[in-house]
């Protein structure tokens, strides 16, 4: 299998640079237009940040703090940071101004980088605090309150300087091992409080290493990067392997400009979670619901021809070449025209979802993976996939079911410990040394991986019966009512459910209207929307062993947040806080049977 001849990041790195020196590395909006950063302009800003950073002291295993969003400047500070040995912490934006202090603090970074106002205000205290020596800032700042100082600036300093201080970059960087750590990457704590995962370059390497062939970036790919870069999924497929491939990264600028952006890119690849891949598919079903009858007719019998050619891989056929140019060839357009496949993971994909796209003709290639894990365990190719599983292990990793049906990971890709936690890290592992990954698995007659649920996570009702809400919420999401869903049920006699209705879906059918006036606590208690979701539910939980079936549920009038404390920055629902918020709603459901009341609710 392929490997690197390099034995850290920062040398892969660089070294990917000279090789594609005139290619365009990274594009980045400014004012409405793209603009590019060629791979040796993006090598040489790193390495003379990293001779300045060496300038000021900072030494191989020291701690750099990094609080942006995606932009050329958080893969400079990185490039350069790993360049001297130095250990980058990302900080999700979407975190409190406690929670980014905890992390500094915890990791003891001593330097920050941070993308402007909002962000800097989050830390200035662990300045003024004398906490750390310096923080400065990507954009020009006006705010006096902000005692921040310029990147440009520090950036500036680095114009004049001769090639013996570049030189001494590359020894710092030829000296660094697969051994030594790369980065600290803090878990999202759906429980607890976040964990600091230490990663060494080989950590991050040999996942790459794992799937080079499966992920085959060329300088001929443009990948629109959507994801946290603080994420270790982005980071390694969205970031280190484009430009170890030589290829093309595009940011994207919001969330909200995605479809956009696609079509000024024209992507070849994209990562995301599976929620993005849904609400691509729902906004193309609810354009076609406004078709004229015709229209409407074509576009079903395309996605039925389109369905039997994947299942038989025969299309070469006038059926499918008629659906292709009257239907697949627009949809494809709708995403840039050039998407050779997606990336799916942090989450498990919809059936549904992936069958869409895949009678279309776009593949999504789901994967499966932790942080302590760099992160990739297991990856569908994308010719041998099957919907329902996330492929076949790495041919780098091992992967096994424990007998309660968790799975155990081993390989050169897991993380060193947990930072200051030598109990946590020693608690990860079995006495054999295997990672416990916290999730319940199986694998099926061909060796494609299941996830079932997570292991914390199962429900164990009154009567004893042990339930994975996992599964199961998947499948009721497969609605195009339910954004989101989370079951209870936990020492209780039956299963509840708490739901967010796709509210744009309900707006496009008019559904509730009539009742809720635009208010959506009315629509919510709308007769005729409990009335569709009671349906929706018995529908979709045929299949289901009767204590497995949802016996009430409440309908929430607000989608779950991370800035609530809903959600974690990778969009995982932190069961506990939405628990603990809709204490008196749970109640509610179990009110005739007391015995299940609990005033606390969150124990």
């Amino acid at each position: 299998m392929p490997g690197f001849t390099t034995n850290s990041i920062g040398a892969a790195l660089r070294d990917s640079c000279q090789k594609h020196a005139d290619r365009v590395a990274l594009k980045y909006k400014i004012d409405g237009k793209y603009q590019s950063i060629t791979y040796q302009e993006l090598s040489g800003r790193a390495i003379r940040l990293a001779a300045k950073l060496s300038e000021l002291g900072i030494q191989k295993g020291d701690k750099i703090g990094l609080l942006s969003d995606n932009r050329p400047e958080w893969v400079i500070v990185d490039f350069a940071s790993l360049a001297i040995g130095a250990v980058l912490v990302p900080v999700y934006t979407s975190l409190s101004a406690a929670q980014s202090r905890y992390i500094m603090q915890d990791s003891g970074a001593a330097y920050l980088f941070v993308d402007g106002d909002r962000q800097a205000a989050k830390v200035i205290d662990l300045k003024t605090e004398g906490e750390v020596k310096e923080i400065w800032q990507f954009d020009a700042s006006d705010n006096k309150s902000c005692a921040t100082a310029s990147f440009d600036d520090l950036m500036q300093d680095t114009a004049q300087y001769d090639n013996a201080k570049l030189q001494k970059v590359d020894a710092i960087i030829d000296s660094i091992g697969r051994d030594d750590l790369a980065t600290l990457i803090y878990t999202s704590g759906t429980t607890g409080l976040p964990k600091g995962v230490m990663l060494t370059h080989g950590n991050l390497l040999s996942n790459r290493e794992g799937h080079l062939e499966i992920l085959a970036l060329t300088p001929d790919d443009t990948v629109l990067s959507l994801l946290p870069l603080a994420h270790v999924f982005e980071r390694n497929a969205g970031y280190y392997a484009p430009i170890l491939g030589g290829s093309t990264i595009a940011y994207a600028e919001s969330p909200l400009t995605v479809a956009d952006n696609m079509l000024e890119i024209h992507p070849t690849l994209m990562v995301a979670v599976p929620r993005f891949y849904e609400k691509v598919m729902q906004r193309i079903l609810n354009a076609v619901r406004k078709y004229p009858p015709v229209r409407r007719y074509i576009f079903n019998w395309a996605l039925r021809t389109g369905s039997r050619a994947a299942k038989t891989e025969n299309k070469d056929n006038w059926r499918y070449r008629t659906a292709d140019k009257l239907v697949f060839s627009k949809l494809r357009e709708r995403v840039g025209g050039k998407i050779r496949f997606f990336v799916s993971g942090g989450a498990p994909l919809p059936l549904d979802v992936g069958k869409f796209f895949e009678s279309a003709g776009i593949h999504i290639i789901e994967g499966y993976g932790l942080t302590e894990t760099s992160p990739v365990l297991a990856v569908n190719r994308i010719d041998n996939y099957r919907f329902g599983t996330v492929g076949h292990p790495l041919h780098n990793v091992e992967l096994k079911i424990a007998e309660d049906g968790e799975i155990l990971a081993k390989g050169p890709n897991i993380m060193k410990g947990y930072l200051n936690l030598p109990g946590d890290t020693k608690a990860a592992f079995d006495a054999e040394g295997w990672l416990l990954t916290g999730d319940l698995g199986s694998f099926d007659e061909d060796g494609f991986l299941i996830i079932t649920g997570r292991k914390k996570e199962l429900i164990v009702t009154s009567s004893g019966r042990n339930i994975a809400p996992a599964p199961i919420e998947n499948m009721l999401k497969s609605s195009v009512y339910i954004a989101e869903i989370m079951l209870i049920g936990d020492n209780k006699p039956f299963i509840t459910a708490l739901i967010v209705p796709d509210f744009e879906h309900l707006s496009t059918e008019g559904i509730g209207e009539t009742e809720a006036d635009g208010d959506r606590q009315k629509l919510v208690e709308s007769k005729q929307v409990k009335r569709l979701f009671a349906y929706e539910i018995a529908r979709l939980s045929g299949g289901l062993a009767e204590y497995e079936k949802i016996g009430r549920f409440k309908l929430l009038p607000q989608e779950f947040t991370i800035e609530s404390g809903e959600l974690t920055p990778t969009m995982k629902v932190r069961r506990a806080v939405v628990i603990d918020k809709y204490c008196d709603l749970i109640n509610e459901m179990y009110a005739k049977a007391p015995q299940a009341i609990d005033p606390d609710c969150n124990k």
